[in-house]
């Protein structure tokens, strides 16, 4: 168990500590001053999972995320001043790489640059506060070659989709440019369209790419597209009221695995083996 006490004092030298205190659901904790301001900035770094740890300027300008490590306060706070030193000149790469885009004269400049950006975000890694910056700089490939007679259409939209940066046009390209999920941008679609179900729509239009998803038959990360059949097999028994359209999503559930021991039970009552 930390000593609270103690990497507060640590951190206290180098950084200006701010918690939120929310329930594992996402809500304010009880008691809070201001759940108001707690949702509001919850919402505003989209904060999915807890606890998060994000580090940043005075402005408010996220530069390195990180969350639970089995580590002491001294080991923790080592690695936090580690990403703050990293995650300050990934930013500042990032940038720069966006103002070399801004200056480029013709579309061969700009192109080279897209494609270092496409390099850096890949090597970033998902969740990477970097990746957001990157993503901007090659987000303007797709308009660079919009009928991807170069490629390069494609190599922005599986990059953005595969490190969690897509927006929903790029999602819906993503499902054009691999229906089958040769790819696995259909599955990393229909993840991160799990993540983010906030409404009846949403669920539905879930549901529909999960099922197509089954129905391509293709899979390549497991245990995520193990979760995506569950949370669909759930949503069509429970909210839907279907358990037979269910069922085949459930059963495909459990023969991926991976799957944490409640949702696993759920899916055995889905099936009929409980």
């Amino acid at each position: 168990m930390w000593d609270h006490e103690e990497f507060t004092k640590g951190a206290a030298q180098d950084f200006v500590l701010l918690s939120l205190d929310f329930t594992s659901r996402g809500q304010p904790a009880e008691g809070v001053a201001n759940p108001a301001r707690h949702t509001e900035l919850k919402d505003k770094y989209e904060i999915r999972g807890f606890p998060t740890v994000l580090l940043m300027t005075p402005d408010g300008e996220v530069f390195a995320q990180t969350g639970y490590k089995p580590l002491s306060p001294e080991e923790y706070l080592a690695d936090v001043r580690s990403l703050r030193t990293k995650g300050k000149k990934a930013i500042e790469d990032a940038k720069s790489l966006t103002a070399e885009y801004e200056k480029a004269k013709d579309a061969k400049a700009k192109v080279a640059v897209i494609r270092r950006a496409i390099a850096a975000l890949e090597s970033a890694g998902a969740g990477v506060p970097a990746g957001k910056v990157l993503a901007e700089t090659v987000r303007q490939g797709i308009a660079l070659d919009p009928e991807n007679k170069e490629g390069l259409k494609l190599e922005c939209v599986k990059v953005l989709v595969l490190q969690g940066h897509a927006a929903p046009g790029e999602m819906a390209l993503a499902l054009e440019f691999d229906p089958k999920n040769e790819m696995g941008l259909m599955e990393a679609v229909v993840s991160q369209e799990s993540e983010s179900i906030d409404g009846e729509e949403a669920r539905d239009r879930f549901i529909a790419h999960a099922l197509a998803l089954f129905e391509a038959g293709k899979v390549h990360k497991t245990e995520k597209v193990a979760m995506c059949f569950a949370y669909a097999a759930y949503f069509i028994n429970q909210d839907l009221g279907n358990p037979e359209k269910a069922k085949p999503l459930a059963k495909k559930a459990l023969e991926l695995g991976g799957m944490p021991e409640q949702v696993v039970t759920i899916m055995k009552e889905i099936v009929g083996e409980q």
